[in-house]
């Protein structure tokens, strides 16, 4: 994932990234209703920084012709390819 031209690894989502999620107030399971604040709380666990820093790289991201529509279908394809997620839906 590219975010102000850095390249970001996203590691496999897991059991462990879903509590790191939860731990920085993000619920995957509220993509629909709050996209704004799971996109934020995701860049941030893969970052590595707080809630307000992935908001501020968010926002020159967009000003910078960066789409969010892209991190959304990005942030989805994880999701879906994840042995976790995988295992939870049979």
């Amino acid at each position: 994932m590219i975010i102000n031209g850095k390249e970001y690894k996203v590691k496999e989502i897991s059991f462990n990234t879903m509590c790191e999620l939860e731990d920085n107030g993000v619920s995957i399971t509220e993509m629909d209703k709050k996209p704004f604040n799971v996109i934020r709380g995701f860049l941030a666990v893969i970052m590595g920084v707080d809630k307000n820093t992935a908001g501020e790289e968010l926002t020159k991201h967009i000003k910078n012709g960066g789409s969010i529509e892209e991190l959304v279908t990005q942030i989805s394809k994880l999701m879906e390819n994840s042995g976790f997620f995988q295992a939870m839906n049979k």
